[in-house]
């Protein structure tokens, strides 16, 4: 594989910059190159081709130091007057309020939905992204897929013959876990319905360092080809299907 680091430091002019940060944007270009050398060999090139193909992702070194140079330089602007003119600005506010109360209340108004909805994209960020995941270690778990390019398929789903051989050959990952997104068409009591799942096998909730509330986790005759067909329930499935009955349990 190329030396990309030395293809950059060969190719940028110098950018009188902070040796440190000089250093910090010559690392960045050289990942971007890299980056797509290594999809050109993906999308079946061969390394000269890849290597040109990465090589055209930066015509102009002349012209992109000039850009970084400009961005990085420091901008001087004249100190702000915000906190001299901000009582004055609050008065003249105010009384143009109180001279119209229709604008007022639309004022008003404005800012409560404003609020209402800053507070409601909170929550929901602190419920997806920032509130921890209920698993034991969420940042050790990773989902590994396999990818055909050739056959344009991205993320495809794995054959158990290659897990099974991934799982033999392992020796990065602590334990493995197969997963597979399903339908079924649930009959026998009430109306028909459509249940989304996942199927896996006696390892998953070990893995992730999940249990049921009630029950039993699966055990490995009930995965296994030709076993017993049992599931575990969403506590939402067994309250609104099954009224919480401990009976089906």
């Amino acid at each position: 594989m190329p030396d990309w680091k030395h293809y950059v430091r060969t190719h940028l002019p110098a950018l009188h910059l902070n040796p440190t940060r000089e250093l910090e944007i010559i690392e960045e270009l050289a990942t971007q190159l890299e980056q797509a050398y290594r999809d050109a060999l993906l999308a079946g090139h061969d390394p000269a081709q890849a290597e040109h193909i990465a090589a055209s992702q930066l015509p102009d070194w002349k012209k992109l130091a000039s850009e970084i140079s400009r961005a990085e330089s420091p901008r001087h602007t004249a100190p702000s007057r915000f906190w001299e003119t901000l009582p004055a600005d609050v008065r003249h506010a105010w009384r143009v309020l109180l001279k119209s109360p229709l604008f007022l209340a639309v004022a008003v108004l404005t800012l409560a939905i404003a609020i209402a909805g800053c507070t409601t994209m909170f929550s929901l960020i602190e419920a997806v992204i920032l509130r921890p995941l209920a698993y034991r270690e969420p940042g050790q778990l990773v989902m590994v897929w396999e990818n055909q390019y050739r056959r344009g398929y991205h993320k495809n789903v794995v054959a158990m013959a290659d897990y099974l051989d991934w799982k033999t050959r392992n020796h990065v990952f602590s334990d493995m876990s197969p997963v597979l997104d399903q339908v079924w068409n649930v009959t026998g009591q009430g109306d028909p319905t459509v249940w989304k799942g996942i199927s896996v096998n006696e390892r998953f909730l070990p893995l992730l360092g999940v249990y049921p509330l009630l029950g039993r986790p699966f055990s490995t005759d009930e995965t296994r080809a030709g076993g017993p067909r049992v599931a575990i329930l969403s506590h939402r499935i067994w309250t609104e299907r099954f009224a919480a009955s401990r009976e089906i349990i």
